[in-house]
């Protein structure tokens, strides 16, 4: 007589040893689509911030100009930064004589808090410092 095994429960036991490992790939791939969303909210906010210090007539409107479209773009992409983001922005380009090729150029650096994310029954610790830059064009002809 031949007995065969019975492989009640086996399921179970298979979910229960497998759950961990999948949650835990589908958390890296989350923190990993975030951190690529908050850099590209990061370069869009330097573009930004570049092309509003390119139309600018001087130096001091332009750092403010390109400050303000920054706060505005990040704001408008839900990124929030730990803190006030670093906002830099190269203005030396407008005192190059007219004719001349010159740049305007911004950069952002923000840290950008993953305890929003949340794995299943832990937030992720940590933050995640990004930054982005670009630089704009000055007109050759426009007065400065």
């Amino acid at each position: 007589m031949t007995r065969f095994r019975r492989d009640d429960g086996s399921a179970a036991i298979e979910l229960v040893l497998v759950a961990p490992a999948v949650m835990m790939v589908f958390s890296i791939a989350v923190a990993a689509g975030r951190i690529y969303v908050d850099h590209n909210a990061l370069d869009t906010a330097a573009q930004a911030g570049a092309r509003q210090a390119s139309i600018s007539r001087d130096a001091v409107t332009a750092d403010a100009q390109a400050r303000a479209a920054v706060g505005a773009s990040l704001s408008s992409d839900g990124l929030h930064c730990s803190g006030v983001p670093d906002v830099t922005v190269d203005t030396s380009g407008f005192s190059a004589p007219i004719g001349q090729p010159a740049t305007v150029t911004v950069t952002v650096a923000c840290t950008v808090p993953l305890s929003d994310l949340v794995v299943p029954g832990l937030p992720l610790p940590g933050t995640h410092s990004e930054s982005a830059s670009f630089t704009s064009v000055l007109d050759l002809y426009r007065s400065r």
